[in-house]
């Protein structure tokens, strides 16, 4: 919710301006209740631990990954990251 939220509060769609209430009250109309102080907390929060390892991880992965071509499996990634 947070990331589409967050990608329309400044989009124009034909003269409408759709802001993170306006996506919370249709959401809450087709049954999905969330408070707009839910998406701003959310957004506001620092990453955890574990959301901060995978940012770490991601280019080390990426270059495991690209450096086997994509060829490589979990294990065989695993191994390579660990050395």
């Amino acid at each position: 919710m947070s990331d589409v939220a967050g990608r329309h509060t400044d989009a124009d769609g034909q003269g409408l301006r759709w802001g993170v209430e306006s996506i919370c009250s249709q959401l809450t109309e087709l049954g999905c209740t969330i408070a707009p102080a839910t998406y701003y907390e959310h957004r506001s929060r620092r990453p955890c631990a574990q959301e901060q390892r995978g940012a770490d991880l991601k280019p080390l992965i990426t270059k495991v990954h690209d450096g086997d071509l994509g060829q490589c499996g979990v294990d065989a990634g695993d191994q390579q990251i660990d050395d």
